[in-house]
């Protein structure tokens, strides 16, 4: 979610932030994990990029200091949103993840330096080949929401660890160039990775279906691919339009009823509502 950024930009704090996310949004959810995403406008780069992305850290510090609720079921991890963040130096791959950044997605919309994004075509660069090995080496998740197909096949030759689409849904249930087509998700699934299903009104549906059965078809899809160990709740908050319905933590908690209305068992979904994530990251020692 981008609420970091939000908090940031707006000069806010965790619980008079009227968005999606804030503490008070989360009072009825008895543990959390969540990622702060710092998102890189794509106007950036160099070291501007650089510079915004490491202005987020005293901003996280300030808001761990003034709300102690952050303690041990409201744990927090750090991603990057746009891998322009690397101002075009592979070293800072590593510099990042000394200071605690577990994800980044290579790509925003049109793409960056790295590789171009699903609104262009193209794959990745050879700065963005080698980003890829140095994120592998250093232990940063790899975040593939927002590549393009070509560049999605191009990270596939050249590792084969497990990777993220951290907010994305599925094409075969709606049509967007933003949503992983079937045979990606199964890569994903075959490689143990992580899918979290996004919440942005444009990526879930034209309107036909209300918002949760149109989230349950992606889901239900997902399943169908053999997905029950690795779909994840991405929602894509504080960056997203959200149906009203679902525009909180709180409120998303109600898809879980929903879903089990639906003739999902328990078990499935609370893996897709915590247990996947927590295993993805706690395997990379990175939750905790």
């Amino acid at each position: 979610m981008d609420t970091l950024y939000e908090l940031k930009k707006n000069k806010q704090g965790l619980k008079e932030y009227s968005r999606h996310f804030s503490l008070d949004k989360c009072q009825n959810i008895d543990e959390l994990t969540v990622f702060f995403a710092v998102f890189v406008p794509e106007d950036l780069s160099g070291k501007e990029a650089i510079n915004h992305t490491l202005s987020h850290l005293p901003y996280l510090d300030w808001l761990k200091e003034t709300y102690p609720e952050l303690g041990e079921n409201r744990k927090i991890l750090l991603s990057i949103e746009n891998g322009a963040a690397l101002g075009g130096e592979l070293s800072m791959v590593a510099d990042y993840v000394n200071r605690g950044f577990k994800m980044m997605t290579l790509t925003w919309n049109n793409g960056n330096d790295i590789a171009s994004g699903h609104l262009k075509p193209g794959g990745l660069s050879k700065f963005g080949r080698e980003v890829v090995v140095e994120m592998e080496t250093k232990g940063m998740v790899i975040d593939l929401s927002h590549i393009n197909e070509q560049g999605f096949d191009e990270v596939c030759q050249l590792t084969s660890q497990p990777f993220v689409a951290s907010h994305s849904n599925m094409r075969s249930v709606f049509d967007h160039s933003r949503n992983l087509t079937d045979e990606q998700f199964k890569e994903i699934v075959r490689r143990g990775g992580l899918v979290g299903f996004n919440l942005h009104e444009p990526f879930v549906g034209d309107g036909r279906f209300e918002p949760k059965e149109a989230i349950f078809r992606h889901i239900y899809r997902m399943l169908e691919l053999g997905g029950q160990d690795v779909i994840a709740s991405g929602s894509d908050f504080d960056g997203a339009d959200v149906s009203s319905e679902l525009d909180c933590p709180d409120k998303l908690m109600s898809l879980k009823a929903y879903l089990s209305q639906m003739g999902l068992t328990d078990r499935i979904i609370e893996k897709i509502f915590y247990e996947n994530a927590s295993a993805f990251f706690e395997s990379r020692n990175e939750v905790g």
